[in-house]
């Protein structure tokens, strides 16, 4: 499961660096029900939030992305 976990999130982060796609749409199309949890597992991942991912922000200091690739 985590395998497939991370590769969700690596097409959710892909999509949110090229794609004009809403959140919510990147979350369904990752697999999860609500944009909350997606932005949970993403953040979990990317130490930080899809949106601050998308706009460009650098993670926190000391966070890495968990999710090799």
């Amino acid at each position: 499961m985590a395998v497939l976990r991370d590769l969700r999130l690596r097409q959710a982060a892909a999509q949110l660096r090229v794609n004009e796609l809403s959140i919510q749409q990147i979350a369904a199309n990752a697999g999860y029900k609500s944009r909350f949890s997606f932005a949970r597992a993403f953040r979990r991942a990317y130490g930080q939030d899809p949106t601050r991912y998308r706009a460009g922000e650098t993670a926190p200091q000391g966070s890495r992305a968990k999710v090799s690739g």
